[in-house]
């Protein structure tokens, strides 16, 4: 007998079991039911994710850009058996229904938390954590301004389309292709046959569901694991990815040695000496303004002239670098001189989130009155617990402040003048006391509003960072009235003023915008004056200097020496801190950074290749000098950052367990 067409037959012969497979999991109308709701959901997820791959700084080709696809891909198919085996297992009754409204309402809501994620990545250039969808959902308020103000009648229909969809589509396509057995009563959309109670199951789909429900099971598990190309941002599904950080932080305990002693209390020990100091303090930090966007990098560049003038009776740091590129955890840092916690937990707004006391406390101790004046909303990210952990007396958010007359800046504050004359009232209730006056502007925040007040420049062609450098000019003269008040209250020549950034602002420049996550110079490198009314030479401060030098700079000044609690940095003028400066993303595993005189290594936890730059001759780091540096010595780096890491989270850790 011949034998020619066997390959044939045998190709037949596998494809009929595939389809009575199929046929004995479920019934055709339930799988073209399920196709039509998970196929499109699944084809429009892949779709925006090969849009922010082919998107991203320096995107990957080939097999790099496909790889990054991975994930997305075994989680689709996963998930879509888990739902194949759950209709296989709940064939007829309320709990099929129960399981098919499940189905469409996860169904919608992944789809719609996509379009939220692509959108969130396309406007910041940073992929949604777990860190920013539970600031989403703890500052409702905040969330829905910012959506109001960046999203468009495009993003609403899309969003609209997909969830509709989700919810009403497969049925009314289930209902056109099998309208006849629907009017019979036969079929229900996605419910299947209407079998008897009494109708007994094979025990060949019981073990055909069982082995789908492995197989479902491996193809998630496999999405979790980051792909070993070790060249994407989209490395793991977005859902997967944030539900496993959720699961971590609620699982995660840091090992605290046992061996880690507790802290002696901090204290301020007085400097011997009778040279002329000033007695007060005024902290002005500056929201999300980069050292590059000021007159002091580039004089040429009219967006600071008060900064530029104030320079020439100060002492400047030319290389000053954030810790973390976030509010919460900058103003933790220049308020404390430690590591604030390397979390997106807010653990430095808990209650005794603070292993040792900061800077207002410590002067409150020998009788200064302390103030802290924002002109956001109070509640955001719980800054009125920071600010009481802080030390600080009296907290004053824009929620309490008049703004007959002012105009708003952003989705969550006013112009700064907001804080001026509440700010004159508090200073004369203080009288002949000592104090520590503390401001946080908020006019260079996203999405970079100015009051209609003041005169706009064409500083730039691009609208946003236009307006972002306009933002920075309003800054600059808000700071020169701060100068102005004292002066009119008679504190010009008692009272030091420190002028500070939490951070800078990145517009694209890496593939990245706003501030949280973007680890380059125009993220993390800040504008840093401090001026002494008493010795007004002008100083330049060359070396790499961390923010967390403010405090021991200030103590210092006013004729002080911070002494035991936590290890603080060094004051700006001390030449024994010229060690590396770190820095870290605010969000869990996305990336670090040190800097080692000009040498900068950035480390990104396999979220895209590790870059090495060289600063001096590449402020821009446009250059990555990876391929060309000692391996060795990339170890050594790596390894510094990590132990730097793992060092603060555990004091943290030590002190919540003390």
């Amino acid at each position: 007998m011949s034998t020619s067409h066997r390959p044939v037959h045998l190709g037949g012969n596998l494809w009929s079991r595939l389809r009575l497979a199929g046929v004995s999991l479920l019934p055709g109308p339930d799988w073209f039911y399920l196709a039509s709701l998970l196929v499109p959901a699944a084809l429009f997820d892949l779709t925006m994710s090969w849009l922010r791959v082919g998107s991203q700084y320096a995107a990957p080709t080939g097999w790099s850009a496909l790889a990054q696809l991975r994930s997305d891909l075994l989680a689709h198919a996963g998930f879509a058996l888990l739902w194949v085996v759950g209709f296989t297992v709940l064939r007829t009754g309320w709990r099929r229904i129960l399981l098919l409204v499940a189905c469409q309402l996860s169904v919608a809501t992944y789809l719609v938390f996509a379009v939220a994620a692509h959108s969130y990545y396309r406007k910041s250039g940073s992929v949604l954590d777990a860190g920013g969808l539970k600031m989403m959902l703890e500052s409702p308020t905040v969330t829905r301004d910012l959506a109001a103000s960046e999203t468009s009648s495009a993003h609403l229909w899309l969003l609209t389309a997909v969830a509709a969809y989700a919810i009403g589509g497969p049925a009314l396509i289930y209902l056109l292709r099998y309208r006849g057995r629907a009017n019979s009563g036969r079929f229900l959309p996605g419910v299947g046959v209407l079998a008897s109670p009494g109708q007994q199951r094979s025990a060949r789909p019981r073990r055909l569901a069982f082995l789908a429900g492995a197989t479902a099971a491996v193809l998630v598990a496999a999405s979790a694991v980051p792909t070993f190309s070790g060249a994407g941002a989209f490395s793991r599904n977005r859902a997967i990815d944030v539900a496993l950080e959720l699961g971590s932080g609620l699982l995660e305990s840091e090992r605290a040695s046992a061996e880690r002693p507790a802290l002696a209390p901090a204290r301020l020990t007085r400097i011997g000496g009778s040279a002329a100091r000033p007695k007060n303090v005024v902290l002005i930090t500056m929201e999300s303004l980069r050292w590059e966007a000021t007159s002091l990098d580039d004089p040429g560049r009219d967006t600071t002239p008060f900064l530029a003038e104030l320079a020439e009776r100060s002492t400047v740091a030319e290389n000053a670098y954030t810790v973390v590129p976030h509010t919460s955890k900058a103003v933790t840092a220049t308020n404390c001189g430690y590591v604030p916690p390397l979390d997106t937990k807010l653990t430095e707004s808990e209650p005794a989130g603070l292993p040792s006391a900061c800077l207002p406390a410590l002067l409150g101790a020998h009788g200064y009155r302390s103030a802290f004046f924002q002109s956001a909303v109070g509640q955001f990210e719980r800054r009125p617990d920071l600010i009481k952990n802080l030390g600080y007396d009296s907290f004053h958010p824009v929620d309490d402040l008049p703004t007959a007359g002012f105009g708003r800046a952003n989705y969550f504050g006013w112009e700064d003048d907001i804080m001026l004359e509440p700010s004159r009232d508090w200073l004369r209730s203080a009288g002949s006391e000592p104090f520590l006056l503390t401001y946080l502007t908020v006019t260079g925040h996203h999405d970079y509003r100015l009051p209609t007040t003041f005169p706009a420049e064409k500083l730039a062609e691009d609208e946003e960072l236009d307006n972002y450098l306009n933002a920075a000019r309003y800054v600059d003269r808000f700071v020169s009235k701060v100068f102005d008040l004292l002066a009119e209250e008679g504190h010009a020549d008692d009272t030091m003023v420190v002028v500070i950034a939490d951070h800078g602002e990145g517009f694209g420049e890496h593939g990245l915008r706003q501030h949280d996550n973007t680890i380059y110079n125009e993220g993390i490198k800040v504008p840093y004056l401090v001026y002494d009314p008493t010795d007004q030479r002008p100083r330049t401060v060359r070396r790499p200097v961390s923010t967390m030098s403010v405090p021991e700079t200030i103590a210092e000044t006013l004729g002080y020496r911070m002494a035991d609690g936590l290890v603080r940095e060094p004051a700006l003028w001390d030449k024994t801190g010229g060690g590396p400066v770190r820095s870290s993303c605010q969000s869990d595993n996305r990336c670090l950074a040190v800097i080692d005189g000009s040498t900068k290594y950035v480390h990104h936890f396999g979220n895209r290749p590790d870059e090495v730059f060289d600063l001096a001759s590449d402020p821009g780091e446009r250059h990555n000098l990876i391929s060309d540096a000692d391996p060795a010595r990339l170890r050594e780096l790596r390894s510094d950052l990590l132990h730097w890491r793992s060092e603060v989270r555990a004091e943290y850790a030590a002190h919540h367990q003390r």
